[in-house]
């Protein structure tokens, strides 16, 4: 892959609006060619909060359309303080979805380097397009995950390849979901001798309920993921060729 970094990168306004105006971009992170990775910057006299309002005034002023229409993470910071967002419409920019980085450790790192040396160097960045955002076609957005998602998934990737076990414990509304989703995900993709990667669920209302959520995760992905309708069907599943994430419930695993 080619990385590139261009700043104050000129957005010209609409000579058709008079209320446009010429806009420059603080930074800009390109991986083969696309501008993925916006970076809005202040400095210490001023809240980070500035530059998230001037990222939404800039959606707004259509800024981001064209080329820039491909980035999928912004990043908001004043030195001092810094979160990311997924990138979405002005209107679905949700400061509530900001989020600042943590160590494995659960340090917050907030000085705008040490941000840029845990998440935005190579290949942490390009792993954070590619392996560790979600484009969620039922939702219709892009969902990047949380450090302690990130942390969790390369944990039981580490683990796997020492044939280890473990368990990942989170609390209510903290994505449990999605976790497990790129955890089946990116075993698939890292490891080719996994055939299949299971998902079990402890009773059927979660079934349907997770099945669909992996489906929608998996429309724009490279994986298939499949239910079972029967424990017929899973011995059938099991018994093919295909590298398919499979969900399913105990019941039916234990038969």
């Amino acid at each position: 892959s080619v990385y590139q970094v261009i700043n104050q990168y000129k957005a010209l306004k609409d000579e058709a609006d008079p209320h446009s105006r010429n806009r420059r971009f603080d930074v800009t992170l390109l991986i083969n060619g696309l501008p993925l990775i916006h970076i809005e910057l202040k400095n210490r006299e001023h809240p980070y909060m500035d530059a998230f309002r001037q990222i939404k005034k800039y959606i707004t002023e259509g800024k981001f359309t064209g080329i820039f229409s491909c980035t999928q993470m912004f990043v908001v910071s004043n030195a001092v303080n810094t979160k990311y967002i997924a990138a979405a419409a002005s209107d679905e920019l949700n400061e509530r979805f900001l989020s600042g980085w943590a160590d494995k450790d659960n340090n917050p790192i907030t000085d705008y380097l040490d941000f840029a040396r845990a998440v935005l160097r190579i290949p942490e960045a390009h792993q954070m397009i590619t392996q560790y955002s979600v484009l969620d076609n039922k939702a219709d957005r892009i969902i990047l995950l949380r450090p302690y998602q990130i942390h969790a998934i390369e944990a039981i990737r580490d683990a796997s390849t020492r044939n280890e076990s473990g368990f990942i414990w989170h609390t209510t509304g903290s994505g449990k979901t999605l976790t497990s989703y790129k955890v089946a995900r990116n075993l698939l993709q890292e490891i080719p001798s996994i055939e299949k990667s299971i998902f079990l669920i402890d009773r059927k209302a979660l079934d349907t309920q997770t099945t669909q959520a992996f489906q929608s995760y998996a429309d724009y992905d490279v994986v298939d993921v499949d239910e079972t309708d029967n424990t017929e069907d899973l011995a059938t599943k099991f018994a093919d060729d295909k590298q398919q994430m499979i969900v399913t419930t105990i019941q039916k695993m234990s038969l």
